[in-house]
């Protein structure tokens, strides 16, 4: 399996084959790089990601104290079912990033692709989780394919 292979921006495409990791520059500089999946959305000119976090606690706990109706927007992954994941993670749903391909370039450092084995069935659950979410704002969920 490949570990990782640098590409351009203009790559981001939707996969089952394909996972993103880079690190955002909007997130504090001890962060850590990320994976994140690219959704297809209607405009072809706009990428929307999900990004998969190994603090499953924090989340939770983030949104038992503050909107215990965004906790069902919370999609887990089993790090036995990804062969990319090292830690059991979740992809929080209530924030997916939404933004134009001129946009992303300003804010991810060092992006690379891994090889995934998502499912249908797991990209279906992210949708149907950003959808339903009481956070994620109504010009994403209109724009998800």
């Amino acid at each position: 399996m490949d570990l990782g292979k640098s590409i351009g921006l203009a790559a981001i495409q939707p996969s089952l084959d394909t996972v993103y990791y880079f690190e955002n520059l909007e997130h504090t500089k001890k962060a850590n790089p990320h994976y994140h999946i690219a959704l297809p959305t209607i405009n072809g000119n706009y990428v929307l990601l999900v990004m998969f976090t190994s603090q499953i606690d924090r989340k939770e706990e983030y949104y038992s104290l503050t909107n215990q109706n965004a906790l069902s927007s919370l999609v887990y992954a089993d790090k036995d079912k990804f062969c990319f994941l090292t830690k059991d993670s979740v992809i929080d749903c209530n924030h997916p990033i939404y933004k134009t391909k001129e946009e992303f370039g300003a804010i991810i450092s060092s992006l690379e692709y891994r090889e995934a084995d998502l499912t249908e069935t797991f990209i279906n659950d992210i949708k149907d989780a950003i959808l339903t979410s009481p956070i994620a704002r109504r010009n994403i969920k209109k724009a998800l394919k």
